[in-house]
């Protein structure tokens, strides 16, 4: 499950709760625009949050795009499912280096 929107963010609990419900994955550059708000402010991280909290109080994969710098912090968050960005015809130093910043983020668990 996508969550982009604002009602998608407002629903992400019930949502959760649904048996059957596989992940969530969480899109903060359409999510942030759907809030009116910048990628970077803190109303998306606090959305980003509201989305991770639902999934760890039902037990649901939670998962984000993330950069070298924000690997750990998202893996030491919860995360299960990490994406290092969009990627044609392989794998560029800096989604490489995230990709390598994530798996040494969940070896240290």
């Amino acid at each position: 499950m996508m969550v982009e929107t604002a009602e998608g963010l407002r629903n992400v609990n019930e949502t959760a709760a649904e048996p059957g419900v596989g992940g969530f994955y969480i899109g903060p550059s359409e999510l942030s625009h759907s809030l009116g708000v910048a990628p970077d402010s803190a109303e998306t991280e606090a959305a980003i949050q509201t989305v991770l909290e639902a999934c760890l109080a039902h037990n649901v994969p939670c998962g984000i795009t993330a950069g070298e710098a924000d690997m750990p912090r998202r893996v030491e968050a919860g995360f299960r499912i990490l994406g290092g960005g969009g990627v044609v015809g392989g794998l560029s130093v800096p989604i490489d280096a995230a990709i390598r910043a994530g798996r040494a983020a969940a070896n240290s668990q």
